[in-house]
């Protein structure tokens, strides 16, 4: 997967049109996987970026396609735990965030840090969790959170308001759209394992995304929700 959550790049594409950003903006990814998001961004409004990830396997796809697609003197890799006081010397024009909010701890926690690293009137492009229903007790006992960790859709873009956002754009994942995800993350794994039958870690990631996959159709599918929202920094907090 190009992108490593239940995103459509369709979607995404759509949420990056007419953006405010010129060859001076300046954009920081944290989370950014393979870097394909960034990448695109950079190409669309000549700009410059950083793309943070702690996985050694994205970072490196991430600086062949930077190569590949001649933007390498236009962005910088980091291989690294993203940090938010690290990267708070130069506000920034454009942070996508998208799941990896984590990173910064809970999004409670998380929304006033990514808001301390934009410029005024900067935006932020952030995708996370919601609950579209009640979860049960064996769903939140299985993923070891609590209900209280997410907020519906709605209470969720309230929370933005009152903690310095503009809401500009919002976006719930379809269900056709969780499925394809859900499918073709168990469908990867399981395709490795088989190629891979002697991996030291095979019986444990056979075990893992067995129960995921179980979980998801017991108790996740209609249950966890994933949104998409472009943010502007409020001028007026």
């Amino acid at each position: 997967m190009s992108l490593w959550n239940p995103v459509e790049e369709a979607a995404l594409r759509d949420f990056l049109q007419g953006l405010p950003l010129n060859p001076e903006s300046q954009v920081l990814d944290i989370g950014c996987g393979k870097g394909r998001l960034l990448l695109d961004i950079l190409e669309r409004y000549a700009c410059h970026g950083l793309g943070v990830d702690p996985h050694p396997e994205g970072i490196a796809a991430a600086q062949v396609e930077a190569q590949d697609r001649s933007l390498a003197d236009q962005v910088q890799f980091l291989e690294e735990p993203f940090d938010a006081n690290r990267h708070a010397s130069r506000p920034l024009d454009l942070v996508p965030c998208l799941g990896a909010s984590q990173a910064i701890g809970t999004l409670e926690e998380a929304l006033p840090k990514l808001r301390e690293l934009l410029a005024p009137g900067g935006q932020l492009l952030l995708a996370d969790g919601y609950w579209q229903s009640t979860p049960s007790k064996d769903y939140l006992g299985f993923l070891g959170c609590t209900e209280s960790e997410l907020h519906t859709f709605d209470d969720l873009q309230e929370r933005l308001a009152t903690l310095g956002f503009d809401v500009l754009r919002s976006r719930e994942t379809t269900l056709p759209e969780w499925d394809r995800y859900e499918g073709t993350y168990a469908d990867n794994l399981f395709r490795f394992l088989e190629q891979n039958p002697g991996d030291p870690d095979a019986t444990y990631f056979r075990e893992r995304i067995t129960a995921w996959s179980d979980a998801y159709r017991k108790w996740g599918r209609g249950t966890l929700g994933f949104s998409l929202f472009l943010l502007r920094r409020s001028t007026s907090s």
